[in-house]
């Protein structure tokens, strides 16, 4: 990988890239061997950007395709259920203002 070659990145090669804090089953790792586990995984010559930072996450992979649509699914529901959450506090206040106002028309109605 040309990146590992550059001098920046090789003066912090030894530096702590990733530290999981017990959230991965993967432990703490220095930039060389984000690289080196990397490498192995992808395999291909060129990797795009937006891959190589997500070695760097918790996780220390990029998410497969089958996890990138299970949380599209969950984003979805959860945005359904509070859409359904706004929809029923919106028809409960509706009924609410209807009831207020069929008791002021009767308080009027009684008094005239």
């Amino acid at each position: 990988m040309a990146l590992r070659k550059h001098p920046h990145v090789r003066k912090i090669l030894t530096a702590i890239a990733r530290d999981p804090e017990g959230h991965s089953r993967l432990p703490k790792e220095t930039f060389q061997q984000v690289f080196d586990r990397m490498e192995k995984d992808m395999q291909v010559k060129t990797i795009e950007w937006p891959t190589v930072i997500e070695y760097f996450t918790k996780l220390g992979r990029p998410l497969s395709k089958d996890e990138i649509k299970r949380l599209q699914d969950e984003d979805k529901r959860m945005k359904e259920e509070v859409e359904e959450v706004r929809r029923r506090t919106e028809e409960a206040e509706r009924r609410r203002m209807a009831r207020l106002m069929e008791e002021i028309n009767a308080d009027n109605n009684e008094e005239g």
